[in-house]
C-alpha cells in the first residue's frame, strides 16, 4: 500500500459533526470499504485489485478483522440450525 503525507484526513462535515463523529481518515475509509466488499462476499482476489494491493496477505493480513461480525453471523445461522434438529 502507498502511504502519503499528501493524502489528506476527511474533514468531518456537518453530518458527521451532528452525529458526534471526529474526523475521519482514508484508511478508516479503507477498512470499511473492505469489510464492505467482503459482506458483499466479493471474492479475494477482486478485493485485493480494488483495495490496489501487490499481496493478497496484504489484503488478509491487514483488513481481514473485518470480517468478524460476517463471521459471528455464520456462527449464529449455523448454530440456530443445529438447535432447530
Amino acid at each position: 500500500m502507498v502511504r502519503s503525507a499528501s493524502l489528506p484526513v476527511c474533514r468531518p462535515t456537518r453530518s458527521w459533526q451532528e452525529t458526534g463523529l471526529g474526523p475521519i481518515g482514508w484508511h478508516t475509509l479503507r477498512h470499511s470499504y473492505r469489510a464492505w466488499l467482503g459482506d458483499n462476499g466479493e471474492p479475494l482476489t477482486v478485493q485485493k485489485e480494488l483495495m490496489r494491493h501487490a499481496s493478497i496477505q496484504t489484503t488478509l493480513n491487514t483488513y481481514g478483522g473485518g470480517m468478524m461480525d460476517s463471521m459471528r453471523e455464520a456462527h449464529g445461522r449455523v448454530v440456530k440450525q443445529a438447535m432447530a434438529r
